[in-house]
C-alpha cells in the first residue's frame, strides 16, 4: 500500500513537472508573425541561391527577376551568413573571398557586426577582397550578406571568410556599451501602397503591411527580420516598423547616420531627396530621378491608414532609427531645443525665408506616390544625367483607406496649381540636440464642380504625346502597324548599350482607374521580335514595370494591367531597346487607356 501511495505521488510530481514547463516556456514560434526571431537571423537566411558543398554560391535555376533598386537583371538572389562568434570581441575584420564575375552579372559582399547577437550595426556595403571592415564598437559576432545579379551567364562566390583581428587589446569594459538615445528627425513621409510588389529583401508586400523604406541599403532587415527598426510619430500617434525596403528617391542616403556614405555636404537629418528638392542640391536630381515632391521614407499602408490614422498620400512626420540607440519613448528625453540654421539644413522651427511649394496632387482615396526615372547621383560638385532604372511586376490594387470626414482650410492662391508648405507645429530633438524641421504640406480642398465620366486615351508614335529618343537611329515601318506607321530598333541586355526610348505621356483629365495596353504591329523584319519588352507605367501609386512577349502578340492590343491615374498627376508609359534578350526587334507603336467603368 506504501509502496503505490509513494509511485502515485511520484507521478502527480513529474505530471506536475510537465505542466509547469509548458507554463513557463511556451512554444514561441509563432506561424502568421512578421518578425523574425534573433536566432533565425544568427543562422543566416538564403532567397534563390544554391549553395554547393564546397561553399561556393550560385543563383538557382528558378531566380527571380531583382527588385527594382538593384536595376535590370534577370535573375537575382542572395544569402546572408550564419552568424559567427569569435572567442573575444574584436573591433576589425579582414575579408576574404574569391568569386568569378561573367559581362552582363555582379557581385556584392556586405558585412555587418554584433556584440550579443541580437542588435546589429549597419552593414558595410560592397566590400572587396582583402579589404578590413572597423566596426565603432567592440562585436563577437559577424555575418556576411552576398547578393548575386545576372542578366546571362551567373556569377559565382567562393570561400568567403571573415578574420578577426586581434592586433590591439579590447577591454571588458568596452564591451558594455551604453547606448544613446535613438536620433529622432522630422521629414517629409508618403503612403507605400503598391500591393503585391517584392521589396528589396524579397518580401511580398502584403495589403495593409507594416514596414518601412529607407533609402539605404546599409539598414536593409531580413526577410521578415527585425534587425533595423523605425519608430514613426504622428499627430500623437506611434508606431514601430521593420526596414524591408530601399528608397524612395534614394539607394546610398543613410541620412541619419553622423558619417554618410554619400553627400558628405549635408548635415545630418537632412534627406538628400529634401535639399534636391528645397535647395535645388545636385540640380534636383537624386539617384532615382528629378524630385518632384520631397519624402525620405515610404510607409507600409498598416503603419499609415491603421496605426497613425494619415489621411492623403504625404504628411510630415518624425522618424526614430531604434538600431542606433535606445528609444526616446522609453528614455526619458530633455525639453526640445530649437537652433536658428547656419546652413540649409533643416534645422530651424520658423525659417527665415518663404518654403518652397510641396506637390501634394488631390486623390479622393491615398495612394502612394510615383517614383521617379533612375539615375546615378555623384556629389552636387557632379551632377548625373537621370537614367531610368526597373521597377516591380504589377501590384495589385491597394485596399481603400479608412474614410473619416474633416474640415479642410482653404488653400488660396498657388503657384502651378500647388499648394504652399506650412510650417510644422513641433519639434522632436534628434541626441546632438538639434531638430530637422520641414515644411508640412496642406490638404486640398476638392472641388464642387461636377466631374464628367473618363474617357479613353490614345497616344500613338505620330501624336504630340509620345516622345522618341535615340543616341544614333530609329527604324522606321511605314504603310504597317497602327495608323501605318511603327517604329522599332534592336534590342540589348547590356543596360549601358542601351540607346533607344519610347515615352507615352499620359495623363488622363479625370481621376480614375484605367486599363492599359499596348499595340503591337505585325510587320516584316529581318530579326525575330523580342520575346521580352520590359514596359514601365508610371500611374498614381508608382512605377510598375510589366514584361510583356512581343512575339507572341504581333497585330494585337496587349493588356498591361489596371491602374489608378489622377488628374494633374504625371503618368507615363515607357519602353527601351533593354530587354531579355540581344539583337532582336522591339517595337514602339500605340497605347492607349480604357477607364474602368
Amino acid at each position: 500500500m506504501n509502496y503505490f501511495a509513494r509511485l502515485i505521488c511520484v507521478m502527480c510530481l513529474i505530471c506536475g513537472l510537465v505542466l509547469t514547463s509548458f507554463c513557463l516556456y511556451p512554444d514561441t514560434v509563432d506561424a502568421d508573425t512578421t518578425v523574425t526571431p534573433y536566432t533565425t537571423i544568427l543562422a543566416g537566411q538564403q532567397e534563390h541561391v544554391y549553395i554547393a558543398t564546397d561553399s561556393s554560391i550560385t543563383l538557382t535555376t528558378d531566380a527571380l527577376p531583382a527588385p527594382r533598386i538593384y536595376g535590370l537583371y534577370t535573375r537575382f538572389g542572395y544569402v546572408i551568413s550564419q552568424a559567427q562568434q569569435f572567442p573575444s570581441s574584436v573591433l576589425a575584420v579582414k575579408v576574404d573571398y574569391s568569386a568569378t564575375i561573367p559581362q552582363d552579372s555582379i557581385a556584392y559582399i556586405d558585412v555587418r557586426g554584433s556584440t550579443q547577437g541580437t542588435e546589429w550595426t549597419s552593414w558595410e556595403v560592397d566590400v572587396a577582397q582583402g579589404d578590413t571592415i572597423t566596426f565603432e564598437h567592440p562585436v563577437r559576432f559577424v555575418q556576411y550578406r552576398a547578393t548575386l545579379l545576372s542578366n546571362g551567364q551567373d556569377p559565382v562566390v567562393r570561400s568567403v571568410r571573415l578574420i578577426p583581428r586581434y592586433n590591439a587589446a579590447v577591454y571588458t569594459a568596452f564591451n558594455e556599451v551604453v547606448l544613446p538615445v535613438a536620433p529622432t528627425y522630422r521629414v517629409h513621409a508618403t503612403r507605400m501602397g503598391l500591393v503585391g510588389g517584392r521589396t528589396a529583401n524579397g518580401h511580398i508586400i502584403q495589403p495593409r503591411d507594416r514596414f518601412v523604406s529607407l533609402p539605404s541599403i546599409r539598414s536593409l532587415s531580413s526577410k521578415g527580420g527585425s534587425e533595423y527598426m523605425v519608430r514613426i510619430t504622428y499627430n500623437g500617434k506611434s508606431s514601430v516598423a521593420p526596414v524591408y525596403d530601399v528608397g524612395p528617391w534614394n539607394i546610398h542616403d543613410n541620412y541619419w547616420d553622423e558619417q554618410r556614405e554619400k553627400f558628405n555636404d549635408l548635415a545630418r537629418g537632412w534627406p538628400q531627396d529634401h535639399a534636391a528638392y528645397y535647395d535645388g542640391y545636385n540640380n534636383g536630381v537624386a539617384e532615382k530621378g528629378r524630385v518632384r515632391f520631397p519624402t525620405a521614407v515610404d510607409v507600409g499602408d498598416g503603419v499609415w491608414w491603421d496605426d497613425l490614422g494619415i489621411h492623403g498620400d504625404q504628411a510630415v512626420i518624425d522618424i526614430t532609427f531604434l538600431w542606433l540607440g535606445s528609444d526616446p519613448i522609453e528614455a526619458p528625453q530633455e525639453p526640445p531645443v530649437t537652433v536658428e540654421p547656419t546652413t540649409p539644413a533643416p534645422i530651424s522651427e520658423e525659417p527665415a525665408t518663404p518654403v518652397e511649394p510641396v506637390p501634394v496632387e488631390p486623390t479622393p482615396v491615398p495612394e502612394a506616390p510615383a517614383t521617379g526615372d533612375e539615375t546615378a547621383v555623384e556629389q552636387e560638385a557632379e551632377p548625373v544625367a537621370e537614367t531610368e532604372a526597373p521597377v516591380e511586376p504589377a501590384p495589385t490594387e491597394s485596399p481603400t483607406a479608412p474614410v473619416t470626414e474633416e474640415t479642410v482650410p482653404d488653400v488660396g492662391d498657388a503657384d502651378a496649381g500647388e499648394t504652399k508648405a506650412t510650417d510644422s507645429d513641433e519639434v522632436v530633438a534628434p541626441t546632438d540636440e538639434v531638430e530637422s524641421t520641414v515644411p508640412a504640406p496642406r490638404e486640398v480642398a476638392p472641388s464642387a464642380e461636377p466631374v464628367s465620366a473618363p474617357t479613353e486615351l490614345l497616344v500613338d508614335d505620330q501624336d504630340e504625346l509620345f516622345r522618341e529618343q535615340a543616341k544614333v537611329t530609329w527604324y522606321t515601318a511605314d504603310s504597317c502597324g497602327h495608323a501605318d506607321r511603327a517604329l522599332w530598333t534592336y534590342t540589348t541586355t547590356d543596360t549601358t548599350l542601351g540607346e533607344n526610348v519610347g515615352h507615352w505621356d499620359v495623363s488622363p483629365a479625370i481621376d480614375g482607374l484605367y486599363d492599359v495596353y499596348v499595340f503591337v504591329p505585325d510587320c516584316a523584319t529581318d530579326k525575330p521580335v523580342t520575346e521580352s519588352a520590359h514596359y514601365v507605367v508610371q500611374h498614381r501609386d508608382g512605377a510598375t514595370e510589366i514584361v510583356i512577349d512581343q512575339a507572341a502578340a504581333v497585330g494585337d492590343w496587349v493588356f498591361l494591367g489596371q491602374f489608378p491615374f489622377g488628374q494633374g498627376v504625371e503618368g507615363y508609359i515607357e519602353l527601351r531597346d533593354v530587354a531579355g534578350d540581344s539583337m532582336h526587334t522591339v517595337w514602339f507603336d500605340a497605347i492607349k487607356l480604357t477607364p474602368v467603368l
